[in-house]
């Protein structure tokens, strides 16, 4: 009798968890796009990227048709935003977005580029009609912000890929032996339409330039 009661105990208690957490799950989805931002405002940067990723990824298991009319709400209620509250939401997730290792946001990216591929011509089409749309909701004050924050964007991702670019170049000439640089030269004078750079007759490394 007692390890019966013991049972139906566990299983009422597993029940009332499984309720609950269904319940949570059907509250979380029942909420509006904008309601859920609100929801993620007391979340931590980590925490509102994870909840990014899974909004994101239930819409993309969505149909074709589902997904696009998920997007075009969730544009609706953006476009019910003041002013202000857009600014301070592509603030948040920009931040947000910058919290994410590079290898998560080189996938994230890869899954954009993926989804957009998948598309046919007239979805394609659709999206761009929508963005242009959505861009001429906005104010000349919003417009001016994104565009330089688009510009500040790719400056910086502009020169953080220099910096790497030259870092590998230097990396990959000190492993070079001095026949393969003084070859390098040789063509670089050559697309430049100059005279071959003098070699030094020992080393191989190129002679001081005559005055």
């Amino acid at each position: 009798m007692n390890t019966l009661l013991k049972l139906l105990l566990v299983a009422g208690v597993a029940a009332s968890f499984n309720f609950g957490v269904l319940a949570e799950e059907a509250s979380k989805n029942s909420l509006s796009w904008q309601d859920q931002m609100e929801r993620m405002k007391g979340m931590s940067p980590e925490q509102r990227a994870q909840e990014y990723r899974t909004m994101l990824k239930e819409i993309e298991q969505l149909p074709p048709e589902q997904r696009a009319e998920k997007r075009k709400e969730m544009r609706a209620e953006l476009e019910n935003l003041s002013p202000k509250e857009r600014r301070d939401l592509y603030k948040q997730r920009q931040a947000d977005f910058n919290t994410l290792s590079p290898a998560d946001r080189a996938k994230f990216h890869e899954e954009k580029r993926k989804e957009w591929g998948n598309m046919t011509p007239e979805q394609r089409a659709e999206l761009r009609k929508e963005m242009r749309a959505h861009w001429k909701s906005m104010s000349p004050q919003e417009r001016a912000e994104r565009r330089k924050e688009m510009r500040d964007h790719s400056a910086a991702m502009l020169a953080k890929e220099n910096k790497d670019s030259r870092k590998k170049m230097r990396d990959h000439w000190k492993t070079m032996s001095p026949e393969e640089r003084q070859q390098i030269k040789r063509e670089m004078h050559s697309q430049a339409g100059m005279p071959p750079p003098p070699v030094a007759p020992i080393t191989g490394e190129s002679a001081p330039a005559m005055k």
